[in-house]
């Protein structure tokens, strides 16, 4: 429904992948009926929800989704047994990504294109553009996590607030 490259009388823009690494992978902390985590210094319930996947060719799939604040637990997805793993993604925060671009491709100028810009979150891009009065720029759109470390691209622990996200970039 959207251009990520595109032009009009006013101006021109192109996008690019960003390249930044918006997700990350929790170990969580469960007790021992599985049915709360913990979150800082307390437990919490896991919130339980189903969710259907239709499939073109074959009966549709139920899966029982187990989300903890950081994000939904993969173990149903995983073909084996191993420490709760929960998925943390910059696209599951409230954004409109697909507003933001409508709102750029009405953009008659190089500032209301960068104003558009400031509600995308995912995916994150590097957007080039230039107004028909010769104003133009690079900005990089999208929600990057604030990390008070790296990752490294592997598990890290849930518990404490050594890895968890605060806030966004």
């Amino acid at each position: 429904p959207v251009f990520w490259t595109g032009r009009h009388r006013s101006g021109a823009w192109g996008s690019a992948a960003a390249g930044a690494v918006t997700t990350d992978l929790f170990v969580e902390s469960l007790d021992a009926a599985s049915e709360r985590v913990h979150d800082g210094d307390r437990l919490v319930p896991l919130r339980r929800r189903r969710e259907t996947i239709a499939l073109r060719w074959g009966d549709p799939v139920t899966l029982e989704v187990s989300e903890t604040p950081r994000g939904p637990l993969l173990a149903p997805l995983l073909d084996r047994e191993r420490e709760p793993l929960a998925l943390a993604w910059t696209g599951a925060a409230p954004g409109d990504g697909v507003a933001a671009f409508l709102r750029v491709a009405h953009a008659s100028s190089a500032a209301q294109l960068r104003t558009a810009l400031a509600t995308h979150h995912e995916p994150v891009l590097a957007v080039l553009f230039a107004d028909a009065d010769g104003a133009g720029g690079l900005q990089l759109a999208g929600s990057v996590p604030r990390r008070a470390q790296g990752t490294s691209l592997v598990p890290v622990p849930a518990r404490g607030d050594g890895f968890l996200w605060q806030g966004f970039l």
